[in-house]
């Protein structure tokens, strides 16, 4: 150990290296002198002067307040997700309901749909159940990434009610 480590090392050193910087100050007058002086500057550092009346008033109303105010994120999240599950199964349920249970004549289903600009005519399409279950997979993607936009909606709509009621906080003072 010598004096120009010695300061660094008592300390941000390890545990070694503080021991070691102490007996050195032990054995050397000038490191200890430093020492002392270090000392007590942190000790004037460290006495905290008295808050003035005004500092004090702010200090205890800003900790009476307390937001009473549930976060919003935990409640609505949650609700989204919820919300978004409930739509997927009520198109499915409201597919199933409305699907016409006729048969062809070849044991297939069919779907019935009206032609625009007749109303006396009605198309038979027939659809395989791989294309109806590409739809109904295609739907629910769509649903999916609606969601995915609303739920990101929503967070950015609480981080702006967070930043409004801390800048409104702030202002105050």
């Amino acid at each position: 150990m010598n004096c120009d480590n010695f300061l660094p090392a008592l300390e941000t050193g390890g545990l070694v290296r503080r021991m070691l910087a102490r007996c050195h100050a032990a054995r050397c007058p000038r490191c200890a002198g430093v020492q002392a002086a270090f000392r007590a500057a942190k000790q004037r550092l460290a006495a905290a002067e008295p808050l003035s009346l005004r500092a004090r008033q702010l200090w205890e109303r800003a900790a009476g307040e307390v937001d009473l105010r549930p976060s919003t994120r935990r409640v609505w999240m949650p609700a989204a997700a919820g919300l978004g599950v409930a739509t997927c199964i009520l198109l499915v349920v409201v597919a199933i309901a409305t699907r016409p249970k006729s048969i062809a004549p070849n044991g297939r289903p069919d779907v019935v749909r009206s032609v625009p600009g007749s109303l006396d005519r009605q198309v038979i399409e027939e659809v395989s159940s791989a294309d109806g279950m590409a739809r109904l997979v295609e739907a629910v993607d769509q649903l999916g990434a609606e969601l995915q936009r609303l739920q990101h909606r929503a967070e950015r709509l609480d981080a702006q009610q967070q930043i409004a009621a801390t800048l409104d906080r702030f202002e105050r003072w």
